[in-house]
Parts: C-alpha cells; structure tokens; sequence
C-alpha cells in the first residue's frame, strides 16, 4: 500500500491565512523560487518574510501534527 501526502493547503496559503506573510509577499518569494529553485520556504526566510519557527509551526499545521519545540527538552 503506498500512503500519499494529503495535503489541506500549500503553506504559502497557511502563512497568508495566519496574517504572517502576505500575498505580494508570497508573489516575491515564488517568482525568487523560479529563478533560483528550491523550496519556497526558504526564499520566504532569506527574504525576511518569516522566521524558521513560523515556518515549522505551519508545516506541522499543514501535516496534522502539533508543533512541540524541542529547545526546552
């Protein structure tokens, strides 16, 4: 049985609807992603957009998981 990736949305639209980033925002760091490659998350940082936190917290949104920092562990 192959288990797929069900995603409920991209994190670019995650990141909007949590008033973290907006969407000329997310236009810059796309259009950043086409010409570089990559992963988009990691324009939206280098850019400035969002921090490395924001960006896991939503991922772990996006995947159905509770986001646990480990720092304090």
């Amino acid at each position: 049985m192959n288990p797929q990736r069900v995603l409920k949305a991209k994190i670019g639209e995650l990141l909007i609807e949590r008033d973290l980033i907006s969407q000329k925002q997310l236009d810059i760091a796309l259009e950043e992603q086409k010409e570089k490659g990559g992963y988009i998350s990691q324009h939206l940082i280098s850019l400035g957009f969002v921090s490395e936190i924001n960006i896991a917290e939503c991922l772990a949104s996006q995947y159905g998981f509770a986001y646990l920092p480990l720092a304090r562990y």
